[in-house]
């Protein structure tokens, strides 16, 4: 409901903010190792936390007290998310294994086999069906949640154009933006998923086919945060030039 802010620390602290006031609403025990991700479940009442300590916790997010037992991991853990309605819960850590787990019980529920590229990112869609993955070397791919089975062929990138300064070289630019894939994201439907990379372009593709719908949405300057409606018909953009952007990724055009 953007009341509450929360944040994550290398000295091993979480703290909870209120928004508009900037007063501290609570805080959790501190770890003893840095804390790399903290995230509010959906209700906004529980926040997921994955450190150093090779465990992911959950703590109530007005007491800062834990409420269930830690999940623990065999190496560090990089990311911890809610599904949707609050009672999974999907991390990955140095071991590049994902696991979803069920708040119910302390075993992960399915276990996504490690990669040979290391996972930069791993993100559940809104309805909690599918799983999204980023490798460091950009390669994207969708997976069914309930199974671990692939739902998209792996996504790869072609050569963009080269962004502003940057050398000629075409291999080099492809290794470049490869190498710096930034975000990735599912369209609310689960049905596309937005991409974006230092090449300043914006990419949209066919969840279940791997391929692109349409050109690429093209930026002046970085992009730090991209969004859509429902069938990500329309796409949104903000950049570090203060600006916020309305794409028709149906024609690759400014609205």
């Amino acid at each position: 409901d953007s009341r509450r802010l929360v944040t994550a620390c290398n000295d091993g602290s979480v703290q909870v903010w209120d928004a508009s006031s900037g007063e501290r609403i609570s805080q959790t025990a501190r770890s003893k190792s840095p804390v790399f991700r903290a995230a509010f479940s959906p209700d906004g009442r529980q926040i997921a936390t994955a450190g150093g300590d090779q465990a992911t916790r959950i703590w109530d997010a007005d007491t800062g007290l834990p409420t269930t037992p830690p999940f623990k991991h065999p190496q560090l853990g990089y990311q911890a998310s809610f599904g949707k309605d609050g009672s999974h819960l999907l991390t990955y850590g140095r071991d590049n294994t994902i696991r979803i787990w069920s708040l119910s019980g302390m075993n992960p529920i399915r276990l996504f086999p490690p990669t040979t590229n290391s996972v930069a990112q791993a993100e559940l869609s809104r309805d909690g069906s599918r799983v999204v993955t980023r490798t460091r070397n950009g390669e994207i791919q969708v997976w069914e949640a309930a199974t671990g089975r692939a739902v998209s062929p792996p996504i790869k990138y072609d050569a963009p154009p080269n962004p502003p300064g940057s050398l000629t070289t075409r291999s080099f630019v492809l290794a470049i933006y490869q190498h710096n894939l930034n975000r990735a994201a599912f369209s609310p439907d689960a049905r596309r998923i937005l991409t974006v990379g230092p090449d300043l372009n914006v990419r949209v593709w066919d969840s279940v086919t791997g391929q692109p719908v349409c050109a690429p949405l093209p930026h002046p300057t970085n992009v730090v945060l991209i969004a859509s409606n429902e069938d990500a018909s329309r796409v949104i953009t903000a950049t570090l030039d203060n600006r916020a952007r309305l794409w028709d990724s149906k024609t690759g055009r400014l609205i």
